[in-house]
């Protein structure tokens, strides 16, 4: 049949539905399950009440047992293990309703120009069923509190939601289309499967789950317009910006960036000064992929977006590499110096939710840069902000406290804040959406809210489709 025929493009949708759907189906039936010390499947139940700040104690708990075995995996490799058994953990020491006010403080701090709040998830497994517990707490203390269960067999459960999202959105079939092709493989001609259009019922079926009426009920009624979530299982690469909240989308009520650890709900960074006034910078622009064992796509787009960043930037000191000059070597030698304020990459990336630190990479000239290296070989001593203009970026392995790739290592070795994808994204939608990204950053918005203002700017202006404009975010520390 002609590939240019309708029917032809028609066949080839229903077909990656068809696999998309059995996935879906496949998994949804495995609960998210959490793991002991020595990463043995648990039951454990969480137990969100307003008036109960035991359950949110526990919680807190669990993020900072996470954290460090995300430094340790960091470290070793290994996540599980006899020292996150003996870790001291400095919450258990703790009265909660200190630990609460010194929140209600960090909130006030970010609430100059409006109310900001912070979303707390714990997610649990009682052999059967799964659970969602969120606390959304303001500068007034917990406002909200709701435990979401997802009674088996369930189309969604912690771990899961993250895709069940992406499926929401009509970007699965999108991401078979752009993975890279390896050895032996075959993939669809690019334009042989046609955009899906979003799936509000599914959509509407995250929200439910994340931000519950409670929840939902105070986010409308207080006005909260900077949102800091820390988030449990895969919650952190849900597109919470496309969520539907009381006939708006959450882009519409406030900015978020998700959290990397309990820390920072009590600290804040100062990201409104001009970027280009605090250190050098290193932009990465469509390396040659030719030498990689995998096929990859030219990515021209990338090749416009680095050259627009590195105009945008003219008045920094730095480097900006394009194709055969972003080579792995070079690269790895700019950001050892550690003297760069921004880091920009506008390439192809991968992550492996099996073997992240080996298999998560951004794509480089002559090699791969894994999260493994960064980890080990790179320290950033002026707390840049690290945007991965990437396919993938955002992604890796699930774990209690989150996901652990290639964003967490770089917030690991300094980075202030990350932008990362949520997806394989688009390359000139990519293009066009960084670039006034960027250019809000440089006129100094704080970074979370320059993402904000021009994903709400491709969405209304430019008729993007939330596959685009909600497909990244901002990780990291909070900036006032």
């Amino acid at each position: 049949m002609d590939r240019n025929n309708p029917l032809f493009a028609l066949m080839i949708a229903l077909m990656v539905l068809g696999t998309a759907w059995h996935a879906t189906a496949q998994s949804s039936a495995i609960a998210f399950q959490p793991r002991d010390w020595a990463g043995r499947p648990v039951t454990r139940s969480c137990n969100a009440s307003p008036n109960d700040l035991d359950g949110l104690r526990a919680a807190l708990i669990e993020h900072e047992r996470a954290k460090v075995g995300f430094n340790i995996k960091m470290d070793t490799g290994w996540f599980y293990g006899d020292r996150l058994r003996l870790a001291p953990l400095e919450m258990k020491k703790q009265n909660v309703n200190d630990v609460l006010q010194r929140i209600e403080q960090n909130l006030r701090d970010l609430s100059a120009d409006g109310d900001a709040g912070a979303l707390v998830y714990d997610a649990g497994w009682d052999g059967r069923d799964a659970m969602v517990c969120a606390w959304l707490i303001t500068k007034d203390g917990v406002r909200a509190a709701e435990t979401v269960w997802m009674r088996a067999p369930s189309e969604t459960s912690p771990g899961r939601l993250a895709s069940y999202s992406q499926d929401a959105l009509g970007v699965t079939a999108i991401q078979f289309m752009r993975s890279p092709r390896r050895p032996g493989s075959e993939r669809h001609a690019a334009g042989s499967i046609p955009a899906l259009a979003p799936t509000t019922a599914l959509l509407s079926g995250a929200s439910d789950a994340l931000l519950p009426r409670n929840i939902q009920t105070v986010l409308l009624t207080r006005s909260i317009n900077k949102l800091l979530i820390l988030p449990s299982a895969d919650i952190g690469t849900v597109p919470y910006y496309a969520l539907p909240v009381g006939g708006k989308q959450l882009i519409d009520l406030a900015t978020v960036v998700i959290l990397s650890g309990t820390e920072e709900l009590f600290v804040y960074a100062d990201l409104h000064e001009k970027v280009q006034e605090r250190g050098s910078k290193l932009v990465v622009g469509n390396p040659d992929s030719r030498s990689d064992a995998w096929k990859w796509d030219d990515l021209p787009g990338a090749t416009l977006e680095a050259k627009a960043v590195d105009e945008l930037t003219s008045s920094m000191r730095g480097e900006v590499l394009i194709g055969g000059e972003a080579n792995k070597e070079k690269v790895l030698h700019l950001l050892t110096r550690g003297d760069a304020s921004l880091i920009y990459f506008a390439t192809h990336g991968y992550a492996d939710a099996a073997d992240p630190m080996n298999g998560s990479f951004l794509l480089l000239s002559q090699g791969r840069l894994l999260a493994k290296e960064i980890g080990q070989r790179i320290r950033l001593d002026k707390a840049p902000i690290v945007v991965m203009s990437a396919c993938q970026s955002g992604l890796g392995k699930v774990f209690e406290g989150g996901m652990f790739g290639l964003a967490r290592a770089w917030r690991n070795v300094g980075a202030s804040q990350v932008v990362m994808s949520l997806w394989d994204v688009n390359d000139l939608g990519t293009k066009r959406l960084m670039v006034e990204f960027m250019d809000k950053v440089l006129a100094g918005r704080r970074p979370e809210d320059a993402l904000r203002e021009a994903s709400l700017k491709a969405r209304d202006e430019w008729g993007f489709p939330p596959g685009v404009w909600a497909e990244f975010a901002v990780f990291g520390v909070a900036s006032r």
